[in-house]
């Protein structure tokens, strides 16, 4: 018994872990040094969106075929082959001298990460098995921590004299870390059902609650990580912050994301999943219009926005793990990949495209509509999910 309580805290602490340094890297890190590529390598907007759609393609190799991967190989290697993935390429970055090949190895890097993102969230819907939302918030509220401290890493390695190359080459370190804790884990492995029941993703794909929650995962992720990947470009071209002044926008931005996690671990379960994404999504919509298009001491609203996405993702996926039972590691790898599609398309690629076209302030505000959309889908989502209670205890 000792034994099984030690190897579940050990497994809690790995998927907290993961989440932390998954938000270093995918939030607060990409916010600070994003302008800093751009100005090293003299690349345009899209330029730059293209290279974050390059990182994230990565991650959709890894999320589509993980689910399926995980059944077969187990949950332990999957990780355990991302994570020197990681810690090799993390390192490559610091080797990088022109544009073409920091694509591959942030191609290469994105499979990585796109590794860890599948491993955390499977790990977590096989040990969080009561009060979901609860948790799932207090698991991705470890995302909110790694994007707060990032900044403040970021700026450490600045204040060395080390360029923004070495805030990844110094973050191999914490992938080592994890693959130690790695080793003393005793991983669960998904349930399965029979081989014959096993559905294919193109049946999973036939049921259309799979489809509105694979819409809106894609318009979500678009939201939170565009906010997350432009917040200091536009803070540097169209408000001429200082790099100081990014990294507290930023870092405050992901304390509102953080204490926003935090709060609907103690909230979600009481006032229910759908009824507080209506609220969060509307909150979320005004503050960050008012962010973008207000004058520049508004800006406070864009770290504000964090608060108010926050919980959305891990509700979301709450909501998920209530609403299926059987394959859920396919349909895990489903939502993990179209919102690696979304981060690609909406908010790097998209928004640079539009950035190039109409200014900055547009393309940025691009991400208004993004939420707009994922408000409506909750919406029809939520009437389909009463509809479907309600033929069930009909019968």
């Amino acid at each position: 018994m000792n034994t099984r309580n030690w190897n579940n805290r050990l497994l809690v602490i790995m998927a907290f872990s993961i989440m932390l340094i998954f938000g270093m890297f995918m939030g607060g890190i990409r916010a600070q040094v994003n302008p800093l590529i751009q100005l090293d390598y003299g690349i345009t907007f899209s330029q730059l969106g293209i290279l974050m759609g390059i990182f994230s393609g990565g991650g959709i190799l890894t999320t589509f075929f993980a689910g399926n991967l995980i059944i077969k190989y187990g949950l332990k290697k999957i990780l355990r082959f991302n994570l020197i993935l990681g810690i090799v390429f993390a390192i490559l970055v610091g080797l990088s001298n022109t544009y073409f090949i920091l694509q591959i190895v942030m191609f290469f890097l994105g499979i990585a990460f796109g590794g860890y993102n599948i491993s955390a969230n499977t790990l977590a819907s096989e040990i969080f098995v009561k009060n979901r939302g609860k948790m799932m918030n207090l698991f991705h509220l470890f995302f909110g921590f790694g994007g707060t401290i990032a900044p403040l890493y970021a700026n450490y390695i600045f204040s060395l004299g080390f360029e923004w190359e070495q805030t990844y080459v110094f973050g191999a370190v914490l992938f080592v870390m994890l693959f130690g804790i790695s080793l003393l884990c005793k991983f669960p492995e998904p349930k399965i059902v029979d081989k014959k029941e096993q559905k294919s993703t193109m049946e999973v794909l036939k049921d259309k609650k799979v489809i509105f929650f694979l819409i809106m995962i894609f318009v979500l992720v678009a939201s939170e990580l565009g906010v997350i990947t432009w917040i200091g470009v536009f803070l540097k071209n169209v408000q001429g912050r200082t790099n100081k002044e990014i990294g507290l926008y930023t870092s405050l931005f992901f304390i509102f994301f953080s204490g926003g996690r935090f709060l609907a671990s103690f909230i979600v379960e009481k006032i229910g999943y759908t009824k507080i994404l209506k609220i969060t999504i509307t909150m979320a919509i005004i503050s960050f219009t008012i962010g973008v298009f207000g004058p520049n001491y508004c800006a406070f609203f864009l770290s504000l926005t964090g608060l108010f996405l926050s919980l959305n993702f891990p509700t979301v996926q709450a909501i998920t793990y209530e609403t299926f039972t059987e394959n859920l590691s396919i349909i895990i790898g489903l939502e993990l990949t179209v919102g690696s599609i979304g981060d690609i398309l909406l908010a790097n690629w998209l928004i640079g495209v539009i950035t190039d076209m109409a200014g900055l302030r547009i393309g940025f505000g691009l991400i208004i509509c993004y939420m707009v959309i994922l408000l409506i889908c909750l919406l029809i989502l939520d009437k389909k999910i009463k509809q479907s209670k309600l033929q069930k205890e009909g019968k």
